[in-house]
């Protein structure tokens, strides 16, 4: 009997760091709608993108893809004549939490920075 709670606390205690690993992010939930309205964008890259001999050309019109996750937050750029699924896509942007003032999410700093590598089209 003394097993069998030893290892229902163990399972137990597993599900709820799971769970918690799960919920944290370095991005708050009310900056989600903020990122989600900057991938339905089109951009004009201002800069080539060089990855393993593969390239994105600057002044080429781009869509992104962002993906934040529990201490970092990524870009992706593709062709925005591409579909998604079938699209090469470049990581253009890479931030830590560290590279945010006071290592917490500022969608602001993050905008500016996006915003060195492309260029929003109206």
């Amino acid at each position: 009997m003394v097993v069998l709670m030893d290892i229902l606390r163990k399972i137990i205690l597993g599900i709820l760091v799971f769970l918690i690993s799960c919920s944290s992010s370095l991005v708050r939930d009310d900056s989600l709608d903020k990122i989600t309205a900057l991938e339905k964008k089109i951009y004009l890259l201002k800069k080539d993108i060089i990855i393993d001999g593969l390239i994105l050309k600057k002044y080429r019109r781009v869509k992104v893809i962002i993906n934040p996750g529990e201490d970092y937050i990524k870009v992706y750029a593709y062709y925005s004549k591409e579909k998604l699924l079938q699209s090469d896509r470049f990581l253009i942007l890479y931030l830590f939490a560290n590279d945010f003032p006071n290592e917490e999410f500022d969608f602001k700093f993050f905008k500016k920075k996006l915003y060195k590598i492309v260029k929003p089209l109206k």
